[in-house]
């Protein structure tokens, strides 16, 4: 049976911990096969999975991928989609960077042109509407 690279990342994923080294090379086999190779140059991969330490005290592993107007370390903006490994399974989270949502936030708030929104800004409607409070820009 033929590999599937989306396959082999999930694979990859679901193993937490035990993936040996580092996700980048996982990750960049989705561009080229599954996606086009050119929108790898609007995404950056950060791979923290070394972090992970017997001790628990190297810091918080993870992998994932961002705008690429972002560092390759430290805070960023934008959404992004992440993996958090433990020992034999991973936590997968969309994640609003530490910067808030720039540059994504005219992707994924504002209304199109029949005036529905994207499903993030539905996401916050419906928090709004269970908490009391949200935020969605207005044109």
């Amino acid at each position: 049976m033929p590999s599937d690279v989306l396959g082999d990342l999930s694979a990859a994923i679901a193993q937490g911990l035990a993936v040996p080294g580092s996700m980048r090379s996982v990750i960049e086999k989705l561009f080229g096969e599954r996606y086009q190779k050119r929108y790898l140059e609007r995404t950056t991969i950060r791979d923290a999975y070394a972090l992970a330490t017997e001790t628990g005290d190297g810091g918080v592993p993870y992998a994932g991928l961002i705008n690429s107007d972002n560092p390759t370390s430290g805070p960023f903006g934008g959404t992004s989609v992440d993996w958090f490994p433990s020992d034999h399974r991973s936590l997968i989270a969309f994640v609003v960077g530490t910067r808030g949502l720039a540059p994504d936030e005219a992707f994924s708030l504002a209304p199109d042109t029949d005036g529905v929104s994207y499903p993030f800004g539905i996401t916050l409607q419906l928090v709004g509407s269970m908490f009391g409070q949200s935020w969605i820009p207005q044109r």
